[in-house]
């Protein structure tokens, strides 16, 4: 299996949300820590990470397979524009409905190679002085690896 942290940035990337007139508004998915050079041409951002934590252990004796379980932070970002023709609450809220969607539906039918998912509830952790609206989730994933 691949980076756990890559196939949640593969899984969210197909993101979708739309302004107050119905027009999409453009944002980046990505495991960087938001730029603001980013915010200059997009409206949005989720960022997957930091990883908060990781476990393994042994499956079998030799130690051929090892499960894994890493907690990873999702964050969603909707920066405040003045010229904007979105809500940046509603935007957020959009944002947020849609990672559910993703995350939910891999709960109940997990993605190529996780063994299991699971979410926390969203928090909001907004940044007035900077503008920005941004809430977390905190995803855990369980996968199995061959030693290789």
């Amino acid at each position: 299996m691949s980076d756990p942290k890559q196939l949640l940035i593969q899984l969210l990337s197909g993101v979708e949300v739309y302004d107050d007139e119905g027009y999409p508004v453009p944002g980046v998915v990505s495991a960087a820590w938001p730029d603001e050079q980013i915010f200059k041409k997009y409206g949005w951002q989720i960022t997957v990470g930091p990883l908060i934590d990781a476990r393994a252990r042994i499956l079998d004796v030799g130690a051929l397979h090892k499960g894994y379980v890493e907690l990873l932070q999702v964050s969603v970002w909707v920066l405040r524009k003045r010229d904007a023709n979105y809500t940046p609450a509603r935007l957020r809220r959009d944002l947020i409905e849609e990672v559910d969607r993703i995350l939910f539906g891999k709960v109940i039918d997990p993605a190529e190679g996780f063994e299991y998912v699971n979410v926390s509830r969203w928090m909001d952790r907004d940044e007035p002085e900077r503008g920005i609206l941004r809430s977390i989730i905190v995803v855990q994933v369980e996968y199995e690896r061959e030693r290789g």
